[in-house]
């Protein structure tokens, strides 16, 4: 982990409990929620009292959020009100799911208004987001091949690409495909939940339930650093630690790049704010006609795609999809629907 620390990544806006009497306060907590204490001198909190050093010592990420839904807290200081939570709760899903449901997943996203595409998202450079998504796709693949370094620029990737050819994964294709349509005008492409590229489109919509959604995509979307490192900080630091050295410097490197350049604009084009005090909300589109299934990214991209790209006829897709399996990468607006 050292690459992440010697650049401040690793344990950035955490609380650093050092004082022996803050320790020992916490040792105390811990054996009345846990049974456990920790043998380490000094670790870093967060909001609700996760130490990341401590789920490493106890090899349990969940140690204060057994199963997912029994949070419990630790507050020690009032510095705590001012660190990020990096293990948050889980979303009320029922019927219950696993990330293997990819199709149920984008159904129920859908149903309850809880995604959107960043195809059509307001205020998101589309072009520029879905090349570095690809580019996160390219470097997974050059570690596989073992020809990755940490000096990988866009061009040597771009190598790989040619190298690969029709064997290029197929999140990749899929990104390009809308990359394509995003640039040119293309054929909007046909992205089903089942395509290793539908989720990496999607970003949480604005509501209470927003960073949890979005920590629920990084899961899905397990390539894209950026994401991981911007939604789900202790499931990037657990995948970060399995990558090989050269992907380690290299993902410290970029992620410390993107904040020296422009941290607030990067996490803005993942995590959708709500309206302002003084922003009128953003008025839903129509909900479009009735079909089968239909996913986070449906019918209503097709209107939106076809309003933005002006001298096109038709988005060239097919009106009738009822084999729609729940995920065909268009933003879908509508008035939110929840509990459900």
């Amino acid at each position: 982990m050292m690459p992440l620390i010697t650049r401040g990544l690793m344990f950035g806006n955490l609380v650093a409990l050092d004082s022996p009497a803050l320790v020992a306060r916490c040792n105390r907590a811990l054996k009345h929620l846990t049974g456990r204490t920790t043998a380490l001198p000094d670790f870093h909190l967060d909001i609700s009292g996760y130490s990341p050093e401590i789920g490493d010592e106890f090899g349990d990420t969940r140690d204060l959020n057994p199963d997912g839904a029994n949070r419990k807290f630790i507050l020690l200081t009032t510095e705590q009100k001012r660190a990020p939570r990096l293990e948050a709760g889980s979303l009320p899903i029922a019927p219950a799911m696993d990330l293997g449901d990819r199709n149920d997943i984008a159904d129920w996203l859908d149903r309850n208004g809880l995604a959107e595409s960043i195809a059509t998202a307001r205020g998101v450079d589309t072009a520029a987001l879905l090349r570095q998504k690809m580019d996160f796709v390219l470097v997974a693949a050059a570690e596989a091949l073992g020809v990755m370094r940490a000096d990988v620029t866009r061009a040597d990737l771009r190598g790989i690409a040619r190298q690969l050819g029709p064997a290029l994964p197929d999140e990749f294709k899929g990104l390009a495909d809308l990359l394509r349509w995003a640039e040119a005008g293309g054929s909007w492409p046909r992205i089903t939940s089942e395509h290793p590229a539908c989720f990496p489109t999607l970003r949480a919509a604005a509501g209470p339930d927003r960073d949890l959604v979005n920590q629920l995509l990084s899961e899905l979307s397990p390539l894209d650093v950026r994401q991981l490192d911007i939604c789900h900080k202790a499931r990037f630091y657990r995948d970060y630690r399995g990558w090989f050295p050269a992907k380690q410097e290299w993902g410290a490197a970029s992620v410390a790049r993107e904040y020296a350049l422009d941290n607030a604009g990067a996490r803005a084009t993942l995590v959708v704010a709500g309206p302002g005090m003084n922003e009128a909300p953003r008025p839903a589109a129509p909900c479009p006609a009735p079909r089968a299934v239909v996913g986070p990214r449906g019918a209503a991209a097709r209107a939106t795609a076809t309003g933005r790209r002006s001298g096109h006829d038709d988005d060239g897709g097919d009106n009738d999809d009822s084999d729609n399996d729940g995920c065909d990468n268009g933003a879908r607006s509508r008035k939110r629907r929840r509990g459900r």
